[in-house]
């Protein structure tokens, strides 16, 4: 049998493990008909000098290459583990390294993402130049699409209203349009004022989630460089608030977790 815990941040629940699982198993433990029902999988490898070693993985089995809200549950799990109510370190996700704090065992968690990018190429999106509030043709018309890696790819459009395309109609598009490789999370963004907006989220390899930290890290950056928000803003989502705070090039985000559940997983034969 397999140790768990089962943590979320602002709603966005995942699986957290220091055992690695079979490729094959991660859609069963993620599913919410037959498994643990959670966003995501974090399994966790060795702490060398404060540096804690983390796969991301979505429910389907795909890679996510980031995880703003999974980052801070990984670190809420830390604290259990270690007894801790100060922490500070570093989780590595591949090669992007993530700093982290917290003063209170990991109820409220701060995290820096690390550096983000408008670059076609780091998204990936297929584009001679950067797409900052470009026209992009789609069956529902011409959209106006801002895409940036925050370490993983996202395409954010901002609304003045609730309008009648949703999340769900638009979130499977994107996530799957020819011109993002790797595939693509989309946020749909209402902006209430320079330091407060409403975002909702479609996760590539998810779908729509209620809350999505390198998303909320994402709407800001790319609000900020559109000239529509302030580098300090609060991130409504369905799932509850973020905070979200630009440093230059780098995005930190602060929220609240909570542990769900402890308890084993059994290992199929």
């Amino acid at each position: 049998m397999i140790p768990f815990s089962k943590i979320q941040g602002t709603r966005n629940s995942f699986v957290v493990l220091e055992s690695s699982l079979p490729h094959e198993a991660f859609e069963r433990v993620c599913s919410h008909w037959g498994g643990l029902g959670s966003d995501g999988l974090m399994i966790i490898g060795k702490t060398t000098n404060s540096v804690t070693e983390v796969e991301m993985w979505n429910p389907d089995g795909t890679e996510m290459g980031m995880c703003g809200n999974g980052a801070r549950c990984v670190v809420r799990y830390l604290c259990e583990k270690n007894g801790a109510k100060e922490l500070s370190g570093t989780i590595k996700v591949k090669e992007r390294l993530i700093e982290y704090n917290t003063t209170d065992g990991g109820r409220n968690v701060c995290v820096n993402l690390g550096k983000i990018s408008f670059e076609p190429h780091d998204v990936p999106v297929a584009s001679s130049a950067p797409l900052i509030d470009s026209l992009f043709e789609s069956p529902w018309g011409e959209l106006r699409v801002t895409a940036l890696s925050v370490g993983n790819p996202h395409a954010v459009l901002f609304r003045k209203t609730e309008e009648h395309i949703g999340i769900t109609t638009l979130g499977p598009w994107f996530e799957k349009h020819d011109r993002f490789p790797d595939r693509t999370n989309l946020e749909l963004v209402q902006i209430y004022s320079p330091k407060e907006i409403s975002v909702t989220v479609w996760e590539r390899g998810a779908g729509r989630t209620l809350a999505c930290g390198s998303g909320a890290v994402a709407s800001v950056a790319a609000g900020f460089k559109n000239g529509l928000l302030e580098s300090s803003v609060d991130v409504f989502l369905p799932g509850g608030k973020v905070h979200v705070d630009l440093k230059g090039d780098y995005g930190l985000l602060t929220g609240e977790t909570d542990l769900i559940a402890k308890g084993e997983l059994y290992e199929k034969n």
